[in-house]
């Protein structure tokens, strides 16, 4: 019982430590916040970024340039879940419901990237019937 609680300790400690280190990773050194909101306003017109004068075609540019962005955070953060999920498993001694646990939260991340991946592909195609070569 007290090596189950110390495990249980040690895999909490090492959750908090990955969880820790991809934060620090994400805002620290992927992500620069003036270059990023640069590379986001990136496709939208002069007259927008300084007057306002936005039409609909720079918000389609906003959201095209966005979207790159967002799947690049995504794909981190799955990483970092098959991680956690593969660490579970490793350490679930033996234990059942440790075992099941890790396997449930990669399972869960497949299917998020899944997720992702189609919502990539239907933006492509959505994008791609409107003509936009962006």
């Amino acid at each position: 019982m007290k090596t189950k609680k110390k495990l249980k300790n040690v895999c909490n400690k090492l959750k908090l430590s990955l969880t820790i280190l991809g934060t620090v990773y994400v805002f620290l050194v992927s992500s620069r916040p003036t270059s990023a909101a640069w590379e986001l306003m990136g496709g939208v017109s002069s007259d927008c970024k300084s007057k306002g004068n936005c039409t609909l075609d720079d918000f389609v540019r906003l959201f095209t340039h966005g979207y790159g962005m967002i799947f690049g955070i995504v794909g981190s953060l799955t990483l970092l879940m098959f991680v956690i999920g593969g660490v579970m498993f490793l350490t679930s001694g033996g234990s059942p419901e440790r075992v099941a646990k890790g396997k449930k939260v990669i399972t869960s991340s497949i299917i998020g990237l899944a997720i992702v991946f189609a919502s990539y592909i239907i933006i492509q195609y959505v994008l791609q019937a409107l003509g936009y070569t962006g």
